[in-house]
């Protein structure tokens, strides 16, 4: 993975983005409740939810990492 710049500002914007993960398992379970989905579209759903958030927390890994290393987190 390519190490972009990182300051604490990109760190807080990543750990944000890894709390929509809330959001988005409601509206999974919504669409469960509301509509009749087959078992192939939940799991699709699932399968692209958990390969967005492997995504997601990796780059807020990799940010962290990056501010340790610089010693950002320190100051």
């Amino acid at each position: 993975m390519k190490v972009r710049e990182s300051n604490r500002f990109e760190l807080e914007q990543d750990i944000l983005n890894a709390w929509k993960i809330t959001d988005d398992i409601e509206m999974v379970y919504s669409s469960i409740l509301e509509k009749e989905l087959d078992k192939d579209t939940i799991c699709n759903a699932l399968i692209g939810l958990h390969t967005i958030y492997e995504m997601r927390f990796e780059r807020m890994w990799s940010t962290f990492e990056n501010l340790v290393s610089k010693q950002e987190l320190d100051k």
